[in-house]
């Protein structure tokens, strides 16, 4: 079965069971695969649904089940146009407080990336260099995080581990991130994206 096939299939069935639930909502989610999977397990586990709202033909049968008004309350007022978001459905017997309090709970941290905004200070403090696990950084990555920013860095001989002199202020809240500093998050595994979920639809569905 290919993948369009059973991505259909899987549609198919959770349009079946529109009218087994009272509510359906729209929300924008980040479109990031791992996230998106644990939103639809988080919900699963809550006895409620969750099926893409890209493909025509879920709109195309969800209008015939909860009608022009329904259809409406869904749209919402967001748009949006780029690739890194998503509109996803949730069926649910469950009020809209619940939903935002599932949504909330699903964690899923990333790295954040050239062209973004931090969304934090991000201050590394003086002596050995570690990673947000506490695992001493390699040294082998030495001459890289010289290159890539942090210039006083030093390799300590007695330990062969790299440390810092004093405090580092790798960057600041809201500043743009660049390539460099990109680079310097991963070494650090440094993730501080949050992908969230914003409701931006909802109605009741007929029974």
């Amino acid at each position: 079965m290919s993948k369009a096939v059973e991505r259909k299939s899987k549609v198919d069935t959770a349009l079946i069971n529109v009218t087994n639930y009272k509510m359906i909502y729209k929300v924008l989610c980040d479109n990031k695969t791992p996230f998106i999977q644990r939103l639809r397990r988080d919900f699963r586990n809550t006895k409620s649904e969750m099926i893409f709202g890209k493909y025509k033909m879920v709109e195309k049968v969800l209008s015939r089940t909860i009608g022009e008004t329904g259809m409406e309350a869904l749209k919402g007022t967001n748009e949006y146009k780029l690739s890194n978001k998503v509109y996803m459905y949730i069926l649910s017997d469950h009020d809209e407080d619940k939903i935002r309090e599932t949504a909330s709970k699903t964690e899923y941290h990333d790295y954040e990336r050239r062209g973004e905004k931090f969304a934090e200070d991000i201050i590394l403090p003086k002596g050995e260099l570690l990673n947000r696990e506490s695992v001493r950084i390699s040294n082998t990555l030495f001459k890289d995080i010289q290159k890539i920013g942090l210039v006083d860095a030093i390799l300590n001989p007695k330990t062969n581990s790299i440390e810092l002199a004093e405090d580092v202020v790798l960057a600041r809240k809201g500043e743009e991130i660049t390539e460099d500093q990109e680079k310097m998050l991963r070494m650090l595994g440094i993730r501080n994206k949050i992908y969230e979920v914003v409701i931006v639809g909802r109605t009741a569905i007929p029974q």
